[in-house]
């Protein structure tokens, strides 16, 4: 299976922002063990590329490398073992980069202009950001339109009672972050309470998919 039909299996990514090394590796792992295997680790800082190489050990495991900007960011995470690449924008050069790599890259986009030339690039998936605040469901629909094909990552502000939402109009997958790991729990180290979280919203995807 790819790394692509992991992620239509799972459906819902976890999106995991923290900086210090030993928090999000603990978070990393709760997630998994609540069930969600394919993350994406946020490069907030170094901590990031050390997490994704102590994880990238894990054969059952799928660990990207989130908000990678340039190039230079691009090879530093498939050095560190990122199985695949996600950014807030567009940059040609790490695109090309991961082309030519073999790693899948998914930039973010905002508009049609921007679609069109995530497409011209040969990106397979693309991902909508901040989706909430360009109008979530509606804006989604409006793209299906010009785009019937395009496969589409969801992220930004979404939570459990969105997904069915998405799941119904056909969204390739969702990136999930706050909501799924919320920034008390992190703080408190409440692993558990992450765990289950991540058992709720394998709930709802499977519930839907009956």
């Amino acid at each position: 299976m790819s790394v692509m039909d992991k992620f239509t299996s799972q459906y819902v990514i976890p999106v995991i922002r923290e900086t210090d090394e030993e928090k999000l590796y603990s978070l990393a792992k709760s997630l998994a063990e609540g069930g969600l295997n394919v993350l994406e680790v946020t490069l907030m800082n170094d901590s990031a590329f050390k997490v994704i190489k102590r994880l990238s050990t894990d054969k059952d495991l799928i660990i990207g490398a989130g908000t990678v900007l340039n190039k230079e960011m691009a090879q530093k995470a498939q050095d560190a073992g990122a199985k695949f690449l996600v950014s807030p924008g567009l940059n040609e050069e790490a695109v090309t980069f991961a082309r030519e790599s073999e790693i899948p890259f998914i930039p973010g986009v905002m508009s049609p202009t921007e679609i069109m030339k995530a497409m011209n690039l040969k990106c397979d998936v693309i991902k909508i950001f901040p989706v909430n605040t360009l109008g979530g469901i509606s804006y989604l629909k409006n793209l299906k339109g010009p785009f019937p094909e395009l496969k589409v990552m969801a992220s930004g502000g979404i939570g459990l009672d969105d997904i069915r939402d998405y799941f119904d109009i056909g969204t390739f997958c969702l990136g999930a972050g706050s909501q799924l790991t919320p920034k008390d729990a992190i703080k408190n180290e409440d692993w558990k309470m992450i765990r289950e979280l991540a058992k709720e919203y394998i709930f709802e995807v499977n519930r839907l998919r009956r």
